[in-house]
């Protein structure tokens, strides 16, 4: 997967041996989740995408609550908005749910969840699993990393 290879190589030249420390804890955190309870939640009746929004450790590139491979995210977080915990990040939640947010991020969130969406369906129909693409990106990035 060309994103995971970018990313991994963007971790390799760019993270000092503080920030590569940390995402080797948090990676490999999130691969035990993954290998262990992952399983479980999908057997229990939840995709995989639920399954990590409402019960996963969290995306292993975040560091202090920041995206720490920003300028090589992939698509699939390229394409989304969020200032919400990952509960709320689901594509099932209404945007009119969410309070506390300011006016002017809302507006800007209705305008854009149309071309969101729409670029989602166009990546699906081109075989894309965008559902399951959190976790396999972070999966390969980690295993091209030899963790």
């Amino acid at each position: 997967m060309p994103e995971a290879e970018l990313a991994a190589g963007y971790i390799l030249e760019t993270f000092p041996a503080d920030s590569l420390a940390r995402l080797n804890a948090t990676g490999a955190a999130w691969l035990d989740w993954d290998e262990k309870a992952l399983p479980g939640h999908v057997r229990g009746g939840l995709d995989e995408a639920d399954a990590y929004s409402m019960h996963g450790p969290g995306c292993p590139f975040l560091d202090g609550g920041l995206c720490s491979i920003y300028p090589v995210r992939p698509m699939g977080c390229r394409v989304h908005n969020s200032t919400h915990p990952p509960e709320l990040c689901r594509p099932d939640i209404p945007y009119d749910s969410i309070t506390d947010c300011p006016g002017t991020v809302m507006e800007v969130l209705r305008e854009v969840k149309p071309l969101c969406m729409g670029y989602r369906k166009k990546l699906e129909e081109m075989g894309v699993d965008f559902e399951a693409s959190a976790g396999s990106f972070a999966r390969q990035v980690l295993g091209l990393l030899g963790k």
